[in-house]
């Protein structure tokens, strides 16, 4: 793992961002997956409460996940018509 990894994945993160302003749930899907990464990174620099804090994150993006579905934010709305 490198320093161009790290910013692909730093990057990644950032479009989860752009993805969140839309208010598209995607970005919870790419948050995780960005986390997955860096809990691997931190485990391998020996930063294991990071990474822990990592996998916690990723609990509270699955929830966010579940509950914009459940309230039907996001995709759902992107193709109703505006009055």
């Amino acid at each position: 793992m490198g320093e161009l990894t790290d910013l692909i994945f730093s990057l990644l993160g950032k479009a989860g961002r752009v993805f969140n302003i839309q208010g598209k749930r995607i970005c919870f899907i790419l948050w995780s997956i960005c986390l997955l990464y860096w809990a691997a990174r931190n485990i391998s620099l020996g930063l294991k409460v990071q990474a822990a804090s990592c996998f916690v994150s990723i609990l509270f993006h699955v929830y966010g996940h579940w509950n914009w579905k459940r309230k039907k934010i996001g995709e759902e709305h992107e193709h109703k018509p505006n009055n």
